[in-house]
């Protein structure tokens, strides 16, 4: 979750990774007051990266947004600003987790007023969709092929490999790194395409670092090939397959 208002300012985002809760009620429930769903040991690591980066992290079971994770999205981000006196106006994605009798309630409660962005306009009403989401995406994307490729180049030969995902300390750096690197001008920008603050006079030239590009991604599919973990036939796809069933 990233957040960044009209002044171009942006805040440490909020990651939420997938997860299984412990199987003793009292330990889950104890995980989830005390360290953000995590268990013991896997907190250790993810408290010491909050220090560090000012993100928030936490984990459930679908590793998505929910009622809790939002009002405690506005509690740390939007509760704790300088002038809680005035209000503010939050741009907030059609999500029902959004938009709980329990948050709006909330969000009502520290003077913020909620506005619902139509799935059908993101793209044009969305400040974050119209100029900031894509170039972290585009980095992101570069950082895993650049890694997928240093993998499969230092491969020893005729030696069982696999490829490593990124674990979740690493992942916490890179999303750090890439929002890190976006520019006020582009946050800006967002918010001017949407209308909501007034279009400058004069040009804005917004240079955004290098997106990562993985250059030569085809390079990287041949040494999957060479190396025998290529799956040539996808078979039938279901986009419904992507995302946890209820």
């Amino acid at each position: 979750m990233l957040l960044a208002d009209s002044s171009g300012t942006k805040y440490p985002p909020m990651l939420v990774y997938k997860c299984n809760p412990s199987k003793v009620p009292q330990t889950a429930a104890e995980n989830i007051r005390q360290r953000n769903g995590f268990s013991v040991g896997m907190w250790r690591d993810m408290e010491l990266l909050q220090i560090e980066t000012g993100m928030h992290i936490y984990c459930n079971p679908k590793g998505w947004f929910n009622e809790d994770l939002a009002i405690n999205f506005l509690r740390h981000y939007v509760a704790r600003r300088e002038n809680p006196s005035k209000p503010i106006l939050l741009l907030w994605d059609d999500f029902s987790g959004h938009w709980t009798p329990e948050v709006i309630s909330y969000a009502k409660s520290i003077n913020v007023f909620l506005e619902r962005v139509s799935p059908n306009c993101t793209a044009v009403c969305q400040s974050a969709d119209i100029a900031w989401m894509k170039p972290p995406k585009d980095r992101l994307r570069g950082m895993w092929v650049t890694s997928i490729r240093d993998q499969l180049r230092n491969r020893v030969p005729d030696q069982p490999f696999s490829i490593k995902a990124p674990d979740r300390v690493l992942m916490v750096h890179w999303m750090h790194n890439t929002w890190s690197d976006i520019s006020a001008s582009t946050i800006c920008n967002g918010f001017r395409k949407g209308g909501y603050i007034e279009k400058s006079t004069s040009t804005v030239v917004v240079r955004e670092p290098s997106p990562l590009r993985a250059d030569g991604e085809g390079d990287v599919v041949q040494l999957l090939e060479e190396s025998g973990i290529l799956d040539t036939e996808v078979g039938i796809i279901d986009s419904d397959d992507d995302f946890d069933q209820p």
